[in-house]
């Protein structure tokens, strides 16, 4: 039987960051879903502009920084030490979507780590998601660990010719490309499909020897609802500073090793 041997020479094909559609170490003051247009609308709802000002957000709030590999982080990949780092996997709360870097949760806890911080967080990324980003930087990197909160179990990726990700779940179902994917969705077929991704997860850690930890799944969702309601990120969708600090400081028994 022949079975596929992934090549690191070409990471970069695979391993490309959420940001590739911004220039080269390019610093953004908006990122989606965090928007100037979206800020503007908040500001003239009474309720909302409360919110916005209690959670201590302006226009000149945020910055949203490329490295070389488009992912959001303050160095480049070329600058890392192999063997030297820890890898945080996830969607928009790994990446910071409508907070600052140095506010989300990988960074906190990776200060109490004590290696270098490696953001491999992609918004609206699903379980594949972060396999890709797992295997496309596992060999290259070495990191010692990897930390992912998990992601909502309906997500899904599609990986086109041209090499943009698309990603996809219930919320785009009802669209005519979508069709198989309403058919066979259910709530078994997302739970094994979740479940096949972080086995493969595992795989690449167990062959590049990582320590892989998530959330585990029976509390995951009671840790993703912690945290104080009167604040929000900038977007007013994604959590706040407040909730990141939260989710960096749980005990380690709160973490499960799968590797």
């Amino acid at each position: 039987m022949y079975v596929p041997y992934f090549n690191h020479r070409n990471h970069k094909k695979f391993g490309f960051g959420p940001m590739h559609w911004v220039d080269k170490n390019k610093t953004l003051l908006w990122y989606p879903s965090d928007t100037e247009e979206k800020f503007d609308n908040h500001w003239t709802n009474p309720r909302q502009k409360e919110l916005l000002i209690k959670s201590g957000w302006g226009k000149n709030s945020i910055t949203y920084k490329r490295n070389d590999a488009a992912f959001r982080m303050n160095l480049d990949m070329i600058n890392i030490i192999p063997g030297e780092c820890d890898f945080y996997l996830g969607c928009s709360h790994t990446f910071g979507v409508g907070i600052n870097l140095e506010d989300t949760w990988g960074w906190k806890l990776s200060q109490k780590k004590g290696l270098t911080f490696v953001n491999l967080g992609c918004p609206g990324g699903s379980f594949e998601t972060q396999y890709r980003m797992l295997v496309s930087w596992a060999g290259v990197l070495k990191p010692r660990r990897a930390f992912t909160l998990g992601s909502y179990e309906g997500r899904r990726e599609i990986l086109h010719p041209d090499g943009v990700a698309e990603q996809f779940g219930s919320w785009v179902s009802h669209e005519p490309q979508y069709t198989m994917y309403r058919r066979m969705s259910n709530e078994n077929e997302e739970l094994i499909s979740s479940l096949r991704t972080l086995d493969a997860m595992r795989a690449v850690c167990i062959r590049h020897s990582i320590e892989l930890y998530t959330i585990d799944r029976n509390i995951r969702n009671d840790v993703l609802r912690i945290g104080p309601k009167d604040k929000m990120a900038r977007d007013l969708i994604h959590y706040s500073p407040d909730w990141h600090s939260r989710i960096a400081e749980l005990p380690d028994i709160r973490w499960e090793r799968l590797v």
